[in-house]
Formats: C-alpha cells, structure tokens, sequence
C-alpha cells in the first residue's frame, strides 16, 4: 500500500491538510484472497473515487449486488454450468450498461453492503432460499419495525 497523500482545503488565504482521501487507503488487489474479493475491491474504488470528484460514468452510481452462487462460481471460472453461463451474460451486461456490481458470498454481506450503499443498490440478486430467510428476518426486510431494512421490490431470486 502507498503512502496515503493527504487532501488539501483551501481558503481565501490558508490552505488545511485534512488527511488522505479514502480512495488512497487501499490495499494491493494482488494481495486479495478471491477473485471476488479484488473485483469489490476495485469497482468499490472507482465508485468512491467517481463519486468523491464528480466523474461518474453513466449508470456507475446504479450499484447492482450479486449474492447468488453462480456469480461467484462465474467471476472464479470454476465451471461453466447453466447457472454460470446465466451469470456470466448477466455480468457482461451490467458492465456494458455502466453499472457497479459487487459481489456477496452470503445474506450478512449483502445486508451490510446494502447498508453501505442503500441509496445507490438498484438490485439485488440472491438465492430463493436467502430471499426466504431475510424475509423471516426482522433486522432484512424492510418494514415499520425496521426502517434501514431491504424494500422487498430490490430483490430477485433464483432457483
């Protein structure tokens, strides 16, 4: 990781350090564990960096999280099953239309980068049975008990 330089305000006559912006602190992609983990790692930079310059690309702020298996097994290229030739299709068109997409191995992932991104998530695609489990989920769904929940309507399940 490179030394973080730090990010400067100016006034009318002084100008004040106020420490590295957060897209300096990140680490190497070489030294992430999964394909996954480095590709988060990556689109997630570009977003903050898009977003923190006012340069976004159209469509980038439409964040899109895939939590479904055959993502995973799609960006590992660990087989080429129906599933996997789906998800492949699907991520070749969410980078051809602009999108961020990021990756989740699992429900407590995809709800705390929901919580990250809430405002940006446009969708999210995840297994039937993990539909059904944040559905029986007080702290998932979103209802008047939970406000910060997951709207119902941003879910896509597959089977």
């Amino acid at each position: 990781m490179s030394p973080a330089k730090p990010s400067v305000l100016t006034t009318q006559s002084t100008a004040l350090e106020i420490g590295p912006r957060f897209t300096d602190l990140r680490l190497s992609v070489e030294t992430l564990p999964n394909n996954w983990v480095g590709h988060n790692d990556l689109v997630i930079h570009a977003l903050f960096q898009c977003l923190e310059t006012s340069s976004c690309g159209q469509n980038q702020t439409k964040v899109v999280l895939l939590g479904y298996s055959g993502f995973l097994d799609e960006i590992q290229e660990s087989h080429d099953g129906r599933e996997v030739v789906w998800a492949r299709s699907t991520v070749r068109a969410l980078k051809t239309l602009g999108y961020t997409y990021i990756y989740t191995p699992n429900n407590e992932r995809t709800l705390q980068l929901y919580h990250v991104f809430r405002g940006l998530i446009t969708a999210i695609f995840i297994e039937e049975r993990e539909i059904f489990a944040c559905f029986h989920d007080p702290k998932c769904i979103l209802s008047p008990s939970n406000p910060s929940g997951i709207p119902l309507w941003k879910l896509f399940a597959f089977s």
